[in-house]
């Protein structure tokens, strides 16, 4: 039989100073099953013995096919990347190809992967910073050019568009004491949050057709996805913001 997946358990009789006893559970499994025989017929019926059984095998499958679909749109995304890679892996692990040979010949797909992603300003500045001659087209830049100038336009992109680090709860004080420093004050800034996202969407909305011309429809459009994200979230609660003000402490660090 397949190996059972290991889910905490209630009341094994084992319990330890971590907690309860972790309990098998054949769930994981029947619930992959499952989807696996919706996916492979047009219809498909399937009988629980109780309404809450139901209800929850219904929801985990949506959940598992969604993560499927997500796997498929990324494995779609770089299969590009991926499966001229696949033939260069093996043959380097066998020996049969050294290392130098094995990053040369995978060297283009990643390359031309990368430059699809990278700004042209980026590139012309490691170009020069590695006083590098102007090549013809970009494909003949050496990767120690095009690696730095992805990266630094992958960052453009991920500010432009705007990001949030989530933590846990009491994470942030558990960090300003790891410091050395003491908490005076905190104060949660969360409505204000939800009031400059909204204003600042709104504000950009306004200026739509200058804002576009300067960062790409793409750009603009997700920028403003943001914003509108921040605002729904601050005002539903889902997310917070806290401003502390904090002093060292007696600890040297």
């Amino acid at each position: 039989m397949t190996e059972l997946d290991t889910r905490p358990g209630r009341g094994t009789g084992d319990d330890d100073e971590e907690g309860p006893a972790p309990k098998r559970s054949i769930w994981p499994h029947v619930e992959e099953r499952v989807l696996d025989l919706i996916e492979q017929h047009k219809s498909t019926i399937v009988f629980a013995n109780s309404r809450r059984l139901a209800e929850r095998l219904c929801g985990r499958l949506n959940e598992l096919a969604a993560e499927r679909a997500e796997l498929e749109a990324a494995l779609d995304l770089f299969a590009d990347v991926y499966e001229p890679l696949f033939g260069i892996v093996q043959p380097a692990l066998d020996g049969r190809m050294t290392v130098t040979e094995a990053l040369d010949a995978g060297a283009p797909p990643v390359r031309d992967f990368m430059l699809k992603q990278t700004r042209e300003a980026d590139l012309a500045l490691f170009v020069e910073l590695g006083h590098l001659p102007r090549p013809a087209s970009p494909n003949e830049l050496p990767m120690r050019a095009v690696i730095p100038a992805f990266a630094i336009s992958e960052l453009k992109t991920g500010f432009q568009m705007g990001f949030f680090l989530f933590v846990p709860v009491d994470y942030d004080e558990q960090v300003i004491a790891a410091c050395g420093l003491r908490l005076i004050a905190k104060e949660d800034t969360t409505p204000q949050m939800a009031d400059i996202a909204a204003r600042r969407g709104a504000a950009r909305a306004a200026r739509r057709a200058a804002l576009i011309e300067i960062e790409g429809q793409e750009t603009f459009e997700a920028q403003q996805e943001f914003f509108a994200v921040v605002a729904r979230l601050a005002t539903e609660g889902a997310l917070s913001r806290f401003v502390y003000v904090a002093e060292r402490g007696e600890r040297s660090t």
